[in-house]
């Protein structure tokens, strides 16, 4: 059977119409979020189909207005957002419960909520349904507030990336943090740098990959198991106690084949190791030189990996003008 001619008039003028529906959807994933919310009469039909395909990813330009995130968010009828990520500041930080609502309603894979730079809280905070989730395989979170963990929270059964930076949560919440990684099983990145978590957390993942840790204080975090740890990034830039050992980190990650540490104390220090790096292959190290406790510390790294093959050690001064 012929095409009518008003479909060929229709394909002659469009010529994307005429591409398989796959196609279309790759494309229409691919569109750039200020193309997509045109209202003119000529890409209506081209946003309707923007708006209801599956894995749609959302990530918006900055200083965009939240009423725009609000059009497309909410007109947004398809199964499933891939991706949604936005810099928040005063005019949009109170639609972001609004968002994290419908999110989770529509199977989100992947959320990355960071401040302005003109953002003038210090906190973004967030709503439960950040929670509320299950299909969230990314989350990057940057200067926000977590709320409290709702009563039988079942983790995050597919996340695989974990990003938290500057992120506080509230008084008297036990181990939140540690049930949320514990509550991970298929993690695989792990990033926490100068997270607010005043209580001991224990890091224990099965599938842990790579892990990087930014730490004011030494006594925030410890090991549990974590059999698949290829890399691990430590950064220490300060110590509850003066001259603290770090033997109990390096520890912990004990398997990896790649470890990178740095620290700007003069205290750092590491007695005797009663461990040994077998599997490690490349070490990174950034020292001061100034005092004796870190050149020592870097001896006995060294003399603790029998199988490395790559080094890299950067000395720095700290020196008071």
């Amino acid at each position: 059977m012929e095409p009518s001619p008003l479909r060929v008039a229709a394909e002659a003028a469009d010529p994307l119409a005429s591409l398989p529906s796959h196609l279309l959807d790759e494309i229409l994933r691919r569109l750039d979020i200020r193309d997509a919310v045109r209202t003119s009469a000529l890409s209506r039909d081209w946003r309707r189909r923007w708006e209801s395909v599956p894995g749609l990813a959302l990530s918006f330009p900055e200083d965009t207005r939240p009423c725009v995130v609000d059009r497309v968010l909410f007109q947004y009828t398809g199964p499933r957002v891939s991706r949604f990520a936005f810099q928040v500041d005063d005019a949009s930080a109170s639609h972001v419960d609004h968002w994290l609502v419908a999110l989770s309603r529509r199977s989100v894979e992947s959320i990355s909520l960071r401040p302005h730079a003109h953002f003038d809280a210090e906190d973004i905070n967030l709503h439960s349904s950040i929670f509320a989730c299950p299909h969230l395989v990314s989350l990057h979170l940057k200067w926000c507030g977590i709320p409290p963990l709702p009563v039988g929270f079942a983790g995050f059964p597919v996340l695989e990336e974990l990003y938290f930076a500057y992120v506080t949560f509230p008084d008297n919440t036990e181990r939140q943090l540690q049930a949320i990684i514990g509550g991970a099983p298929l993690l695989r990145v792990l990033s926490l740098l100068d997270v607010y978590n005043y209580v001991d957390c224990v890091i224990e993942a099965p599938n842990l990959h790579s892990l990087t840790l930014g730490l004011e204080f030494d006594n925030v975090y410890h090991f549990g198991e974590l059999p698949c740890l290829h890399d691990a990034e430590i950064v220490l830039s300060a110590f509850s106690e003066p001259g603290h050992n770090v033997g109990r980190f390096l520890a912990g990650v004990v398997h990896v084949q790649e470890l990178t540490f740095i620290s700007s104390l003069d205290e750092v220090k590491i007695d005797a190791t009663p461990f040994t790096f077998y599997n490690l292959k490349s070490l990174k190290l950034s020292t001061p030189f100034t005092a004796m406790n870190p050149i020592v510390f870097v001896f006995r790294l060294l003399r603790s990996s029998p199988n490395l093959e790559k080094l890299k050690i950067q000395v720095t001064l700290n020196v008071a003008f």
